[in-house]
């Protein structure tokens, strides 16, 4: 199902398709459509907008053909709990498995569903709600490519106005979020499974680059508010509008990991 979501700020948006970097300008409304993330499983429910895949078949079709992907995670995750353990941590392998969730969402409504991996039932605490995620993938012709990932640093989130967004910090001086579509045509494989970081297009950024910035289009080889003068703005205006981005959220009605391990020992042999 295709959607067209409208968008409305308290900043001016210059058209993204015409520029590669725009700044904002800090009066005025502008309306402008985008075709984004199909939102065919989603649902106001209650004042919160969620997302529950709830399509068996759908489900069973992409558990298959995702299999590399739930196996590499879980060796990832027990090679994470062994170094910790050799650090001296308290920690439980079972817990940890427990707290996975996974589901799978078209980012760009193009028939095939990505997966993505999160938390479960953290409902209160932001950095690790569950309408965040950490890790995403994609096929390309039927091999697992990861999209993105996250960490203690990084996190995702689906946007309620259908856009894909990131919130992450590299240190003081270097924070802040984008908002992203998805465009699988630009997920090329490479030989590589992991970290091709191909597909996500960075359409807006807000944050500190050592001073505030709103930067529109991709911050790519952009280290400093001082290479783009024109996009700074005050801080007052970089908070209001990370605020805006940080409520727009879709809580995530997660299917758990831990079910899929139940049900298909025979991938991880």
């Amino acid at each position: 199902m295709k959607i067209k979501k409208v968008f409305l700020s308290v900043m001016i948006f210059v058209g993204i398709s015409q520029i590669m970097v725009g700044c904002a300008e800090s009066s005025g409304n502008t309306i402008y459509e985008e075709e984004l993330v199909d939102q065919t499983y989603s649902a106001d429910e209650n004042d919160i907008y969620t997302y529950k895949l709830s399509d068996v078949e759908l489900i069973t079709k992409y558990d298959d053909l995702y299999s590399d992907a739930f196996k590499n995670m879980k060796n990832d995750f027990e090679s994470k709990i062994e170094w910790k353990k050799s650090q001296n941590y308290d920690v439980d392998i079972d817990y940890c498995l427990n707290d996975i969730g996974y589901t799978y969402i078209d980012f760009d409504d193009d028939g095939t569903f990505e997966l993505i991996f999160g938390s479960i039932g953290k409902k209160e605490d932001y950095w690790y709600g569950n309408h965040c995620f950490n890790e995403a993938y994609t096929l390309v012709d039927r091999t697992v490519v990861q999209i993105c990932a996250g960490g203690e640093r990084f996190l995702f989130w689906l946007g309620a106005d259908g856009e894909i967004y990131k919130i992450g910090s590299s240190g003081a001086a270097y924070w802040g979020a984008s908002r992203f579509h998805y465009d699988s045509s630009k997920t090329v494989y490479d030989g590589r499974t992991h970290f091709c970081d191909k597909g996500l297009i960075e359409d807006e950024y807000v944050g500190y680059l050592y001073d505030p910035v709103h930067i529109l289009g991709s911050t790519e080889g952009i280290t400093s508010a001082s290479q783009t003068p024109e996009c700074q703005i005050s801080e007052d205006e970089m908070n209001k509008l990370t605020d805006e981005w940080r409520s727009n959220y879709v809580e995530i009605e997660w299917l758990k990991f831990a079910d899929y391990i139940e049900k298909y020992p025979q991938v991880f042999e």
